[in-house]
This record gives structure tokens, sequence and C-alpha cells, in this order.
């Protein structure tokens, strides 16, 4: 593949000497990797799923996001297919493909790190929706007519609201 010969090419087994002690910790610890990289993308989209409010820039953040883990889980399952097999072209085009895609994450997530920062705290949109539900609540409330309120000002700027007697 692409003039590249790798039939001299050894698997990574031959480098340890197929020596269990090193080996089987060594694919223990990947096989718990490669899950990972492969289930973390399907919580952060169950995540997406879950918020209709996530702005399409932030939608593509975590997209570019999936993506690059996902490929980490493949450079990872090649690198532990390697151990018995001499797939380097295949490792190569992975760890290249995982390379563009890590910067252009990289790239798009400082772009929009100002957008992201403006995104309300757990505490702050528990208060929003206390918030939301006391105006929803008021203007619920009103419904035998229009409520006129009078701002009060202090030093040029609205303090409160006054209900004018009539």
């Amino acid at each position: 593949m692409f003039g590249i010969d790798t039939s001299s090419f050894m698997p990574h087994g031959h480098c340890i000497l197929w020596s269990a002690e090193i080996l089987v910790p060594m694919l223990i610890g990947e096989t718990l990797t490669i899950l990972s990289y492969f289930l973390i993308p399907v919580g952060i989209f169950k995540f997406m799923n879950g918020r209709s409010d996530i702005t399409k820039d932030i939608r593509v953040i975590l997209y570019l996001f999936i993506l690059f883990i996902l490929f980490c889980g493949f450079t990872h399952l090649i690198s532990t297919w390697n151990y018995w097999h001499s797939d380097y072209v295949l490792e190569m085009i992975f760890k290249v493909l995982t390379g563009l895609v890590s910067v252009t994450a990289l790239v798009v997530l400082y772009k929009h790190i100002p957008d992201l920062i403006k995104l309300p705290s757990p505490a702050q949109h528990q208060q929003l929706v206390i918030d939301n539900e006391e105006m929803k609540t008021i203007f619920e409330s009103v419904t035998e007519g229009i409520v006129l309120y009078r701002p009060v000002y202090k030093d040029g700027k609205v303090v409160d609201f006054d209900l004018p007697l009539v």
C-alpha cells in the first residue's frame, strides 16, 4: 500500500518476546482504553440529543470531539492488532487521520471558546429555570387586564418598578 513494502516488518509481539507478563497487562489496558474510546462518543451524542438548546457551533465542536475520540480508539485498536500482525501502513493512515481530526477539533474549539464561556453553569441554569417559572406565574396571573408598571430610576438606571395608583 502506498508503495511501502512492509513484508519484512515484525508484529509488536516480537519486540516484547511474546512475554505474557508484559503482553497480557498491555492488552487489558488497551482493551479498556478502546472500549472507553468507543463508548465516550455515545455519551456525548446522548448529551447532545438531550439538549435541544445547544447551538449549531457547539454541536460542530462536539461532533469533532466524537470523531477525535473515535479515531483515537481506532489507533489503539490497530496498535493492539499489530501485536500479532504488521499492518503498519494501516496504522500510519489512522494516525495521520487522527492528527488531522485532532488539529481541526483544536482550531474549532479555540475559535469558539468565547461562546463556550457564555454557557450557563448548572447553578446559573437552575436560577434561570426558577426565574422563568416565576415570570410565567406572574404573566399567567394577569388575566383581567393590562397592568402598567412605572420604572423607578436611580443614577439613570432602572432599579425597580412601581405600580402607579390609579
